[in-house]
């Protein structure tokens, strides 16, 4: 209960900064993987209740579970940005916030989109500077597939966590074949750095940023923060 109280402060505080003369600013929520947008309806309850007449909304992408598992980053990421321009409540921007994976989508809407443009952020316990680490998915396929195939192509082109999936002791394979976050953490080396993506964020009128220590899902945990393990090393 006291950590849920500190995540929904957190966000209900970002939202009274945003009060204008008459409403306040939309918001938008998007689940992480393994969920769907149903499992936001507590978050979305919290916040109505806290300020009455606000438009908040709990994007789907796909089918939800399955497409948050079995579709790549990059086009989830083409598919959260067409469900925002598909809602005429958001086009003078909103707040936005992302849990786990979804923190990845959304700072990828962001980075490459935000048209509409987002005003202020929030991640709770998403792995921004990667994962590595035996999840609790309780998917045998989805774990076999991460430790022995996920700097392939093929499981590239359709497992979500391939996307993000940073091992410290592989990271010249993950800098070249990680399909999504190398590019949105610009790390490759002798690429350029994308400058609409450093434009975009900083345009954020505030970003917060939240993991847990607690969390047994994303592996470190501090990469919430954009901490990680230290190469060749499970350590932070």
């Amino acid at each position: 209960p006291g950590s849920r109280l500190a995540l929904v402060t957190a966000l209900l505080a970002c939202c009274a900064l945003t009060v204008r003369a008459t409403s306040f600013r939309p918001v938008v929520l998007m689940h992480g993987i393994g969920a769907s947008q149903s499992d936001m309806t507590e978050m979305v309850g919290w916040i109505r209740a806290a300020f009455p007449g606000i438009f908040v909304v709990s994007v789907e992408v796909g089918n939800g579970k399955n497409t948050s598992f079995y579709v790549n980053i990059n086009e989830q990421i083409e598919m959260f940005n067409a469900q925002i321009q598909a809602i005429p409540e958001l086009r003078q921007g909103f707040n936005l916030l992302g849990y786990s994976q979804g923190g990845i989508i959304t700072r990828g809407y962001i980075q490459r989109f935000n048209n509409p443009p987002v005003h202020n952020y929030i991640t709770l316990g998403s792995p921004h500077a990667g994962q590595f680490g035996t999840p609790d998915f309780d998917v045998q396929y989805v774990d076999d597939l991460l430790t022995h195939l996920v700097y392939t192509k093929e499981v590239q082109g359709f497992l979500a966590p391939a996307g993000y999936w940073k091992d410290p002791h592989r990271l010249d394979q993950y800098l070249s074949v990680a399909c999504a976050l190398p590019d949105l953490n610009n790390e490759r080396p002798n690429v350029a750095r994308n400058e609409t993506y450093r434009k975009h964020i900083t345009s954020l009128s505030n970003m917060v940023l939240v993991y847990s220590t607690n969390d047994n899902i994303i592996h470190p945990p501090e990469s919430g923060w954009f901490g990680y393990w230290a190469p060749n090393s499970l350590t932070t």
